[in-house]
Order: C-alpha cells, then structure tokens, then sequence
C-alpha cells in the first residue's frame, strides 16, 4: 500500500502526514473529518454537502425574488438566507449529534465498570490503524470499526465489546 493524500487542518495547522500504521497517511473515507476537531470546529462531506444545498437554495430564492420584487431585494434575501441556514441546519444537526449520542454510546463502560462514554481520551493510533483510547482508571483500549479491545501490557489486543446493529455495545463473543 503506498502513501494516502495528506492534509492538514486551516485551524491549527497540524497534519496527518505519517500518521496511521507505518508512517503511511491514510485516505479519509466518505464523512471523515478532514480537520482537526479544535473548539469544535471540522469539515466533512456532509457538511460540504449541505452548505452546498443552502447557497444553491439561497441562489434559487434570489432569482424569484429579483423577478418580483426587484435586484436589491434579491441580493438582501440571498444574504440572510445565507447567514440564517447555516446557523439552522447546524444548529438541528447538532440537536441530532446530542440526541444520537445520548441513544448510542460513542464508548462502552470500562472493564471495571467506573468510567462511562465520556471519560476515554485518545492517545494515538495502534499498528493496524486502529484508534487507541485510554479511560479514567488506565486501561488503554483499541477501536477498530465496531470492535473495541482491551489492550494488554504485552501489546496484544483482545476482544472486549462489539457494537450491534442498533450500535449498542455487547459483549464480544471472542472474548469468552
């Protein structure tokens, strides 16, 4: 595999060049987050997706506007549709983001059972690409895909929980 499209982040600066498994960057895939998440602030395809439906929308009701009422009034509309969507659409997307997360949990409760979905912060990435997380109590865990595992002090990875199809989280039937 050779090296994936690097880039870096218009807020920060940083970049993903030689990150991911064996210094190789990696592609991000269809809605991943292309910037860092610094004070909130990120750029995915959905988001490219929708602000390109609001300024086609805002462009579309100028035009009817400018045939009824006149330029002025067009451009005028065209501007507060252009300031007022993007603070409704992310204002509902981040209603859905709470709703979501609060229904699905973004981690499970640790092994011992004492830190809940918001107390793992991220420590890296693992050799096969996987994001590694550590809890309040010490235990580094490993995500890759619906898989989270325990990673032991040798280095290995086992199986600890599984998300299912409604994306709660299950015991892992490899960890038995």
């Amino acid at each position: 595999m050779g090296a994936g499209i690097s880039f870096s982040c218009s807020v920060c600066g940083r970049s993903n060049a030689g990150s991911g498994a064996g210094g190789r960057s990696r592609i991000p895939a269809i809605g991943a987050r292309t910037e860092c998440n610094l004070m909130g602030r990120s750029v995915n395809c959905i988001n490219c997706f929708w602000y390109c439906t609001i300024v086609g929308a805002a462009l579309w009701v100028a035009s009817l506007v400018n045939v009824h009422m006149g330029l002025f009034w067009a451009i005028v509309v065209a501007i507060v549709i252009a300031l007022v969507s993007p603070l409704i659409v992310n204002s509902c997307l981040a209603a859905l983001t709470w709703a979501l997360d609060r229904t699905v949990p973004t981690f499970p409760t640790c092994e011992k059972g004492v830190c809940d979905r918001t107390r793992y912060e991220w420590t890296g990435n693992d050799a096969n690409g996987g994001d590694m997380f550590r809890c309040k109590c010490g235990q580094i865990y490993v995500r890759r895909g619906r898989q989270f595992m325990k990673l032991l002090e040798n280095g290995t990875a086992t199986p600890f929980r599984i998300r299912n199809m409604l994306g709660r989280w299950k015991r892992d039937d490899a960890a038995k």
